[in-house]
């Protein structure tokens, strides 16, 4: 009866609309999405955005530290508007906002267990170096806002995948419905069965679920309503009313499953009509109107991703585009990557450390302020000693000072005493923004466990390379300690197919720097050794490795030294083949300042030429060499000797090494670059080199004011004052922009060497995700690996060291086996090697009878296979290190115990858990590889079988993940 009565009250009811007309817009308004609060109007005047923001942000309570996160929103035209916006309000305006928050971070809440939290660093030393991202009124308003987003449609739900996901999106939506009502009923002591009479569930669900229902036949729409009645009753009954939640709780739940309800919850996505990704090759890739189309993704813990659109996707509805899930994109950028941006009309240029850069030109100007996404400005505050920005200059309020730049006001102001009222303040000096630095407006991530560095800073680590590989040649020249040959390398290496058996042996040309026979310091020569392994940069020489007999083996560049070359050539070089070679320096310098690693000595003769960039044969192409024997070791005599290369502080006392000396070997090594190669104080004795830098001289500035500033910057005697590698980065740009001249006509794109990636572990294979970012491309490079270790074990060797580490990517479809340092040969009448000698072994990658009895079969490697196939499938990040995931699982320990507790483990059947995202039919092969006993384990023949039938069939395309 009951039933009937529903159904005949629902037959009955009639739709009424509102026929009321809307209200006139007049004037500028500021919506909010809060119920109770009235919008802010302006009638007439001129604000900027970021004063209505924080006029915005004072109504609601916000924090000024949390009012950077939002922004002002146009829903009809779909335009963000920055900070220096400036609104010029009259009778003829009519324009209505929304004030939003618009960076946002996934994980902020920290309830997914999956992802790393996204905490605020806090600047006060306390138990916790975070904390919250969100206030309390920064939180009720984003609640708000995603209310509003979730139900009308501005947050669209995920595309389901099946039926199934369907009904459990469905279903989701009506679980958010009960959240919301339930938060809404709080407090107000209402009967639960109250709630569904005076609570509407379709007001609280998606516009598109609400009209999915209303076509559906009136028996299963009541069955909707009845079932979500019962589940809202039962929902506050047994958790809102017997537990202590609270609303900040269902906020806070409610947020979070929006994350995973919708697409892409907090992301922004952009259509360029053009878009080109100048990447380390020698050509762009540029798309414009024709064929396939390009989207870009930002996102706040993602950073800056793009895809591209289908033909037939693209020339459907114009409306919003939503990426789904199962797009892939390609990551172009994380934020802290980013050393600029550059936006000239439409067009939006974003630049990575790495030189690779980003061009958009947006279809329309109303897009353009997109492309600045998380750039974070500064509230005003209402404290003394505020710096103004007038449209002459800079300006410290309550004086008359002021300056056309802020660095001449600061340097102006430093020393000066200030008096307020009874307080006298001394201003010391300006302390510029620096890179990378920390304050509470940066967003960090903490990982789950915090996971030691498996290499300590004490330990020196270099690839060695025996004496008989070496063939030494003439002499090239001297160093600091050290004499300079030609040579040749020799590296030994299979056929590419892995399984003929036939070893070839190629000769490369290096550089070979050998030891003075008077300076057997060898710990300064090795330190130099290990700082130039922990680089990898395209303009950074590559290091094949050392001899013992004290020779660091470099790679030979075509072109030698700069300085020969330029005073060789000095009538063929333009100011453009000059500038080209500075940006290049700064690039590989600024990658080095963010690394937290000095060189120690620039100059022109440390900088090699790989390509002359002469007629015609696009730009010059230059590799920064070692620095020879460390400024640390040197003596006073050696180190005058290096003056004006080496900073002014370093030969007062040479311990004295920071970034801050490389920025004063920029500045000199560019003054040659200006000058072709020409030795500054070629002439003095060490006297006067002395007394230059004791009277803080300058050099002749060259004849471009642009660049004399520049220099005079860098040599500043004051190390503090020194400007920033990424501050110079972007001063190149800002004077190419605004002097073509110093770069006639098209700049050549930026080439790479080919031999910077010889010899490259796998385990940057996570850089590398465009290349390997499809499951074929993965299992290509697996196969690679069984075939050679296949290979290895029918010549009875056993490689007792396969790692992620050791092997060695040669392209993008091939890769090799290296080290092969612990290689031990089974005698034909064995089925094992004994080891007896005590050496470090790589004991998270053996197994247990390498581990209990020291004794490796062939199927010991199949053991190894499977660790090293965990890594790759792990893109060898750092959380999930073999080590640390063994450590984590057995406890840390040390010694000998950390040995019995891994063979315990072993023994009691425990290994390491499936990656994210693997395959359940790679992880099975895992799993067959780490059989406890050698019998027990697949062998390598049995693996190529079946990676290569998931090469060559559908499985591949059906593989389901973890």
């Amino acid at each position: 009866m009951e039933f009937g009565r529903q159904v005949l009250e629902k037959l009955q009811r009639k739709k009424k609309m509102s026929s009321t007309m809307p209200l006139t817009l007049q004037g500028l308004e500021v919506h909010f999405y809060l119920p109770d609060t009235h919008q802010i109007i302006h009638l007439k005047g001129s604000f900027s955005a970021e004063e209505l923001c924080i006029d915005a942000a004072k109504k609601l309570g916000v924090s000024p530290l949390c009012s950077t996160l939002f922004a002002l929103y146009n829903e009809v035209s779909l335009t963000w508007f920055p900070p220096n916006y400036s609104f010029v309000i009259d009778e003829s305006t009519r324009l209505k906002l929304h004030y939003r928050m618009r960076f946002y971070f996934s994980n902020w809440h920290g309830t997914d267990k999956d992802s790393p939290a996204v905490l605020r660093h806090a600047l006060k030393r306390s138990s916790s170096q975070e904390t919250a991202v969100l206030d309390l009124p920064s939180l009720t308003y984003l609640y708000a806002q995603s209310q509003y987003d979730f139900q009308s449609g501005l947050a669209p739900l995920r595309s389901p995948q099946s039926e199934e996901d369907t009904q459990q999106i469905e279903n989701e939506c009506l679980g958010m419905a009960v959240m919301a009502i339930s938060h809404d009923a709080m407090g107000s002591q209402m009967p639960t069965r109250e709630l569904t009479r005076i609570f509407k569930y379709k007001n609280y669900i998606p516009l598109s679920f609400r009209q999915d229902i209303a076509q559906r036949n009136i028996f299963t729409r009541m069955r909707i309503a009845n079932v979500f009645k019962a589940f809202l009753e039962e929902f506050n009954d047994r958790t809102i009313q017997n537990s202590s939640v609270s609303k900040h709780y269902l906020k806070v739940k409610y947020i979070s499953t929006l994350e995973n309800l919708t697409e892409r919850f907090g992301c922004e996505v952009f259509e360029p009509s053009l878009l080109i990704i100048h990447e380390n090759e020698d050509d762009a890739s540029g798309f414009g109107d024709k064929g396939a189309r390009h989207r870009v993704l930002v996102s706040g813990t993602g950073g800056i991703k793009w895809q591209k659109v289908p033909v037939e996707q693209s020339q459907q509805s114009s409306g919003p585009k939503h990426p789904t899930k199962h797009d892939v994109w390609t990551t172009f950028s994380n934020f802290s990557e980013i050393t600029h941006i550059v936006i000239r009309d439409s067009t939006v240029t974003v630049y990575k450390q790495d030189d690779k850069r980003m061009q958009k030109e947006k279809k329309r100007m109303k897009n353009i302020t997109a492309a600045c996404a998380f750039k974070t400005w500064i509230l005003k505050t209402f404290k003394n000693l505020q710096i103004q920005k007038l449209e002459s200059g800079y300006r410290l309020c309550g004086t008359d000072t002021e300056k056309p730049t802020l660095r001449e006001l600061t340097d102006q102001l430093s020393g000066q005493r200030l008096s307020t009222e009874s307080i006298v303040l001394t201003l010391d000096r300006g302390c510029p923004p620096q890179p990378n630095e920390v304050s509470n407006l940066l967003m960090v991530t903490r990982p789950d466990t915090a996971a030691p560095s498996s290499l300590s800073q004490g330990i020196t680590v270099f690839h060695r390379i025996n004496k008989e590989d070496i063939i030494q040649d003439k002499h090239l020249g001297k160093g600091t300690r050290t004499n300079i040959y030609s040579g040749r390398l020799k590296i030994r290496s299979y056929d590419d197919d892995g399984l003929s058996g036939l070893q070839r042996t190629e000769e490369v040309k290096v550089v070979l720097k050998v030891l003075g026979a008077g300076h057997r310091d060898i710990s300064a020569f090795l330190e130099t050794v290990s700082l130039m392994r922990h680089i990898t940069h395209k303009h950074m020489a590559l290091l094949y490795g050392i001899c013992m007999h004290i020779i660091m083996v470099e790679e030979f560049v075509q072109h030698g030294p700069l300085d020969l070359f330029m005073r060789a050539h000095r009538a063929d070089l333009t100011p453009s083949w000059k500038f080209q070679v500075a940006e290049q320096l700064a690039s590989v310098l600024s990658y080095l300042e963010d690394s937290k690693l000095v060189h120690g000595f620039l100059c022109t003769k440390n900088i090699l030429l790989a390509k002359d960039g002469l007629e015609g044969q696009g730009a010059p192409f230059i590799k920064l060499s070692d620095p020879g024997v460390p400024i640390t070791v040197l003596s006073r005599e050696e180190c005058i000797d290096r003056i004006p290369w080496i900073a002014p502080e370093c030969v007062k006392n040479p311990k004295a090494l920071s970034v801050a000396v490389d920025k004063w070997g920029f500045g000199t090594a560019l003054w040659e670059i200006c000058h072709n190669g020409e030795a500054p104080l070629r002439d003095k004795q060490r006297t006067e080199k002395e007394r230059f830098y004791e009277a803080e001289g300058a050099l002749v500035i060259p004849n471009s004011s642009e660049l004399a500033d520049l220099i005079t910057h860098c040599m500043n005697y004051d190390p503090r004052k020194r400007p920033f590698f990424r501050a110079i980065v972007r001063e190149l740009d800002r004077i190419k922009e605004q002097n073509p001249s110093v770069v006639s006509g098209v700049i050549p794109l930026q080439e790479t060497d080919p031999s910077v990636f010889e010899s490259r572990f796998l385990q940057t294979i996570r850089k590398l995700g465009e290349v390997l970012c499809n499951k074929r491309m993965y299992f290509k490079c697996n196969l690679c690996i069984l075939q050679g270790m296949e290979y290895l074990g029918s010549q009875n060797y056993i490689h007792r060291d396969l790692a992620a580490r050791n092997v060695l990517m040669e392209s993008e479809t091939l890769v090799k086996i290296g080290d092969f340092g612990l290689t031990k040969s089974i005698k034909d009448n064995e089925e094992y090697y004994t080891v007896r000698e005590d050496q470090d072994s790589p004991v998270y990658w053996y197994a247990p009878e390498c581990l209990i009895h020291r004794k490796f079969y062939k199927a010991s490697d199949v053991w190894s296979f499977g660790v090293t196939l965990y890594e790759l499938m792990t893109y060898c990040e750092r959380k999930s290190y073999p080590p640390d995931m063994f450590q984590n699982m057995i406890g840390r320990s040390h010694g000998q115990m950390t040995m019995a507790r891994l063979v315990k483990a072993l023994e009691e059947g425990r290994r390491l858990p499936c990656p994210p995202s693997c395959p359940d039919v790679v992880y099975t092969q895992m799993r067959r590889c780490w059989g406890y006993s050698p019998e027990d384990r697949v062998d390598f023949k049995s693996l190529i079988e079946v990676f290569e039938r998931l090469l060559s069939t559908e499985e591949l395309s059906l593989a389901r993940s973890c």
